[in-house]
């Protein structure tokens, strides 16, 4: 089955022929493709673990409420 992008399927809708659902999970399927790509490309594993690592072992010290608040923030 070939690979239908968004474009083709706008201008496939903007036509008389009606997307079926192989064409929708097609274009389901590029996106999840692209995503992990994007993924692997900007979101390295080491650094991803790094983060989750730090976000799990997030504790606060002290009454600094806001400065935890706002660390937490910053890691998710």
């Amino acid at each position: 089955m070939q690979t239908v992008g968004m474009v083709e399927m706008v201008e496939m809708v903007g036509t008389t022929a009606v997307p079926t659902k192989d064409s929708w999970h097609a274009i389901l399927r590029n996106m999840i493709e692209k995503e992990a790509l994007l993924i692997e490309e900007f979101c390295p594993s080491n650094e991803m673990e790094k983060l989750e690592s730090e976000f799990w072992n997030h504790k606060m010290v002290g009454a600094n409420h806001a400065g935890y608040t706002d660390w937490f923030h910053e890691l998710a």
